[in-house]
């Protein structure tokens, strides 16, 4: 990793162990956790971002990963959430069939979460006072 280089991806993962069946409600459970987790992670380090990745790994031990990019970039919890609740569903049949030991969620393409009304806010502000006859 280069200094002063800022992370690709925020994610956060959870090892559920081989003793018995999950069912869907424990492993939403465990999706709201971790989307929480890594949403409160992305807002404290002021990053927003568009692909929201599921991985798991199945009793076998093999992996399974699925990604969805948004429209926008975001870090709120309700949109990431439904993004990886799509995800599962999707994953379910293998799950189903081959049991899980591991999930994991992560948001990728990620950027900056600058103020992005400020610039049209501070120009109808400035035009507002220029109409006004007042300085600037």
């Amino acid at each position: 990793m280069q200094p002063g280089r800022r992370r690709g991806s925020i994610g956060s993962q959870n090892a559920l162990g081989r003793s018995r069946k999950k069912t869907p409600a424990d492993l939403d459970a465990v999706l709201i956790g971790l989307v929480d987790r890594v949403t409160r992670r992305m807002r404290t380090a002021r990053r927003i971002g568009r692909t929201v990745v599921l991985r798991v790994r199945f009793d076998d031990f093999s992996r399974a990963s699925r990604s969805f990019t948004l429209h926008r970039a975001t870090a709120e919890t309700q949109e990431v959430l439904d993004a990886a609740r799509a995800l599962l569903a999707t994953v379910m049949p293998l799950v189903e069939r081959r049991g899980i030991t591991l999930v994991g969620v992560a948001v990728a393409n990620l950027e900056n979460d600058l103020p992005r009304q400020l610039y049209p806010r501070i120009v109808e502000l400035i035009a507002t006072t220029v109409a006004r006859g007042e300085r600037a």
